[in-house]
């Protein structure tokens, strides 16, 4: 027994040195640690434009759920960070706090994931908000979301941090759960999540790459859609994007899941009060998305204030060149040319 139990555990570290290969290289301009208490700290990644800021309004990026740094500025291609660079754009990526690079090191910090989607709201998007300001000198700033990331504008956007932000754009961010069915099925599961305080998601995906060939969609439905990508550029994206997860955001997503409804721990309404969103936004939606339903995000659009909103729609049947998931409406073969230009025109239209 103890033989099996051995060649399992060499097997997976092999597969994850393996998985090592597609590991993406990070050289930001600055690094910022923007101290919290103790030993904890977030995370902000500068990427400066080569010929100079030409532009009014510095931006931030922000990713999603289980996500990090790498979700809007995976080097390459596939990075919004790369595109809005080269407009002239003073670009600045988060790491949330319990992710990525906003993990204290001590293992035996108490709140080492201690974080929700709350602190990401009341406390992590206004402190970056501020230190952009104030290292930039602007009076306001652009935010672009991923998934939870624009989800994270919603909720800001209906407090006075809103009036330091110009406008902003949320990719694939849904404002209500009544359609997710994989939502659901975590839910009804989620007293498995109360014996951790974080799942290692990006972990477990960098497992996954070196047998991503031989079961594509099995392996990464329903964050993406398999066959709208290059393999070698699933591989890159399982080894570099996920991350760890706080579980008490986790058992948040999972309380709005039963409950139908985007609130705060605390009780405030976050979905209810969407009519305070007055900001200039873009919202962006994809055909295949099993996480954020175009049902979900066009919900936003219909209950925000905002006398400059728009909805784009990404799916073969809107005249797009595929009908995107939930991950693959940024890491698509297609998206670099047909989503990040929507983004790029939007921000420039409003700078």
């Amino acid at each position: 027994m103890l033989f099996w139990i051995l060649l399992v555990v060499l097997v997976l570290v092999g597969w994850y040195f393996i998985a090592l290969r597609w590991k993406a290289e990070w050289y930001p301009d600055e690094i910022h640690f923007l101290p919290i208490t103790g030993e904890r700290h977030l995370t902000v990644h500068r990427f400066k434009p080569e010929g100079g800021v030409t532009r009014k309004h510095p931006v931030i990026l922000c990713h999603g759920l289980s996500a990090s740094r790498f979700n809007l500025a995976l080097p390459g291609r596939h990075s919004v960070a790369s595109v809005l660079n080269r407009e002239g754009y003073d670009v600045w990526v988060i790491d949330l706090t319990g992710c990525g690079m906003s993990v204290p090191r001590s293992w035996l910090h108490p709140k080492r994931y201690d974080s929700c989607f709350d602190d990401y709201v009341d406390r992590d998007g206004p402190m970056v908000i501020e230190h952009v300001l104030a290292e930039t000198g602007a009076d306001q700033v652009f935010w672009c979301g991923h998934s939870m990331g624009g989800m994270i504008l919603y909720a800001m956007a209906q407090f006075d941090i809103a009036k330091k932000i110009a406008g902003g754009v949320a990719i694939a961010s849904p404002a209500a759960f009544d359609d997710l069915g994989f939502f659901d099925a975590i839910a009804k599961r989620d007293y498995l999540l109360k014996f951790f305080n974080q799942i290692d998601v990006g972990f477990f995906s960098r497992l996954t790459v070196p047998v991503v060939p031989y079961l594509p969609d099995l392996l990464h439905r329903p964050m993406l859609e398999a066959a709208n990508m290059h393999l070698e550029d699933t591989r890159y994206v399982a080894c570099n994007v996920l991350s760890t997860t706080p579980v008490r955001l986790l058992l948040q997503f999972s309380e709005w899941v039963k409950n139908r409804e985007v609130r705060s721990r605390t009780g405030y309404p976050y979905q209810t009060n969407l009519n305070r969103v007055t900001l200039p936004i873009l919202l962006l939606s994809a055909k295949s998305d099993l996480l954020a339903s175009p049902r979900s995000v066009e919900y936003a659009y219909d209950h925000v204030s905002s006398e400059d909103k728009t909805y784009r729609y990404f799916a073969l049947e809107n005249e797009g060149k595929a009908d995107y998931g939930h991950g693959d409406i940024v890491f698509g073969n297609d998206a670099p040319d047909e989503v990040f230009p929507v983004i790029r025109d939007w921000f420039n239209a409003r700078d």
